[in-house]
């Protein structure tokens, strides 16, 4: 997220990941002994689901410690990656270098979003967009269209069931009782919605059936139906909490990335 390359928040596809290579290694006569370590660091930009690979550098460093592991952990703390211009230059290729997989392969990733759609699963064509980088040059264009689009089709899908299942609590229980289902099921309701109208004409006819609603409770609601001005990104990060949602219940097939050998 800091270098501008994932979209979904808490789910990042890429990951800088390090290999280490011992050149060289003594244990010293003294008392205590001391390990003496000379060991390269090799960093690879990876994509963690597929194993592609889309950058490498490599930084050398000696180091000290009491014994192997505790001289190869002080020797990678103690390194100022953000300071060192090969490393920096290494995120900065690796970051151009996604963006141009992306870039060159957004028809093919667009198509697979658009027939999860015409199926009518919109968490997955979120998904599947979400994990564009924002920062290739088209996403303005036609990534961002496409994500309002199925955005506003994925909330239109949440409320409708909602409000089904709000008709069909109001329909079995014309009471207090039901009145108070149809309260909880409505604080669910995400929002900007295209069934605003529809949630309002229930809740009317619910306030108007049973007058011994709480009158609090009920404006509540009408608060929230009534706004208007909710902001674009509203909606969508509401959409983009399914997609998150979906992607988590999906079998993980990730590539088998070992951190350390």
């Amino acid at each position: 997220m800091k270098n501008g390359v994932g979209s979904v928040p808490y789910v990042s596809r890429f990951a800088v990941v390090p290999t280490v290579i011992i050149n060289n290694e003594v244990v010293t006569a003294t008392v205590p002994q001391f390990y003496d370590v000379e060991m390269e660091l090799v960093f690879s930009m990876c994509d963690v689901q597929t194993g592609r690979v889309y950058g490498t550098t490599s930084v050398e460093t000696q180091c000290r410690g009491t014994n192997r592991e505790n001289a190869l952990t002080k020797g990678v703390a103690a390194m100022k990656y953000d300071r060192d211009p090969t490393f920096v230059e290494f995120i900065a290729n690796s970051k151009q270098a996604i963006f141009d997989y992306y870039e060159q392969n957004l028809s093919t990733i667009l198509n697979n979003a658009k027939q999860a759609a015409n199926n009518h699963n919109y968490a997955q064509a979120n998904f599947i967009i979400a994990e564009i980088p924002s920062g290739i040059p088209s996403y303005d264009t036609k990534v961002m269209p496409l994500l309002e689009e199925y955005a506003q089709k994925a909330i239109d899908d949440i409320a409708r069931k909602l409000l089904d299942q709000a008709k069909a609590a109001w329909a079995a229980s014309p009471n207090a009782g039901g009145a108070e289902k149809v309260a909880e099921i409505l604080m669910d309701m995400p929002p900007g919605s295209s069934y605003t109208k529809e949630i309002q004409s229930l809740i009317i006819k619910v306030e108007k059936d049973v007058k011994s609603i709480d009158k609090r409770e009920w404006d509540l609601h009408v608060q929230q139906l009534n706004n208007e001005h909710i902001e674009n990104m509203a909606w969508i990060e509401a959409s983009r909490d399914a997609a998150v949602a979906w992607g988590e219940n999906q079998p993980k097939e990730t590539a088998k990335i070992y951190l350390w050998y």
